[in-house]
């Protein structure tokens, strides 16, 4: 039998894709990492699936080289005045920045214990 805690955890990954489904199933895919490749890759892999309209988009960000733990993700096309949420899913918010901070100074994602697997979701809350 699952215990309470893990219970939870899975109820929290189905709410979560519940709640971004729209997104990856209509989104449109960019890779803000090069390729990866079996050997010699980049130390992290990062995909953004970008929806139409006033959705959340969600940048994925993979950890492929254990010695690299950190990387700075700078999603594109984001509408300049616009102001995102910035959310972990793992860590939780991060803070309200522009469009335009988000895209020239980006994200820090930071390697941890628990997974090399980091979901960002970015929430446009109004303009500028």
């Amino acid at each position: 039998t699952l215990s309470e805690d893990d219970a939870w955890g899975i109820s929290r990954e189905v709410a979560t894709f519940k709640a971004l489904r729209d997104t990856l199933r209509t989104g449109a895919g960019t890779l803000l990492s090069p390729q990866a490749a079996p050997h010699h890759g980049p130390a992290w892999d990062v995909l953004q699936v970008t929806p139409e309209g006033f959705r959340p988009i969600v940048i994925w960000a993979v950890q492929s080289d254990g010695a690299v733990e950190e990387i700075v993700v700078r999603p594109v096309g984001l509408r300049a005045r616009w102001m995102y949420e910035v959310r972990s899913i793992d860590a939780g918010p991060l803070g309200v920045v522009s469009g335009a901070t988000l895209m020239a100074d980006g994200v820090a994602v930071t390697a941890w214990p628990h997974s090399a697997a980091h979901v960002l979701v970015l929430t446009p809350v109004r303009s500028r």
